[in-house]
């Protein structure tokens, strides 16, 4: 039995070496491997920028505080991402924290002026 299992696994090698496919694999396989690590780096990326702890950081990244209106609350948002939007030299991560954070205060002082 494994005389029959090694004399295939030659003859696949021997038969992958005559038509080029073994070369071809060895230079698939970093590739592969290359974009399966920048997919899951970006994964992680994302998991970590799509949250916001509390609201108090959430006024922190705005700038504001907690008294602030809700006009205050949209002149610093447009403000901050006018300065850090990724199409005028910011970063994206900057772009969805200042947004993230928006909405949070947005929805806690809807949350209490509903109660």
């Amino acid at each position: 039995m494994i005389i029959l299992l090694s004399t295939l696994l030659i003859l696949l090698i021997l038969a992958l070496i005559k038509f080029k496919l073994l070369a071809f694999l060895f230079y698939l396989v970093p590739f592969l491997v290359k974009i399966r690590d920048r997919f899951s780096s970006i994964n992680n990326q994302n998991k970590s920028s799509n949250e916001i702890s509390n609201l108090d950081e959430a006024y922190e990244i705005l700038g504001i505080n907690k008294s602030a209106s809700l006009e205050e609350i949209e002149t610093a948002y447009k403000d901050l991402i006018r300065k850090n939007h990724p199409d005028n030299g910011g970063t994206e991560y900057l772009a969805k924290k200042i947004n993230l954070a928006r909405e949070y205060i947005i929805k806690e002082k809807n949350l209490r002026e509903n109660r």
